[in-house]
């Protein structure tokens, strides 16, 4: 499910995530500031959903590879 209208890679994004001075949660949160644009909703999902998709699999993903630790 895209989030946004385009692919992107976003160094801003990938040094959020990998600042482990500050929580998990709010690491997800800063990520998601530095999105390239708007969340996109339609037919298949509001943008809510979207975000709340993507905080739970950046969650998930970044505490199996062991990132949630500080």
């Amino acid at each position: 499910m895209p989030v946004v209208n385009s692919p992107f890679r976003s160094y801003q994004m990938e040094d959020a995530l990998n600042d482990r001075a500050i929580p998990l949660e709010e690491r997800i949160g800063n990520a998601i500031c530095h999105l390239p644009g708007a969340i996109m909703g339609d037919i298949s999902a509001s943008p809510e959903y979207r975000k709340f998709a993507l905080e739970s699999t950046l969650a998930h993903t970044l505490t199996e590879l062991g990132a949630d630790e500080l």
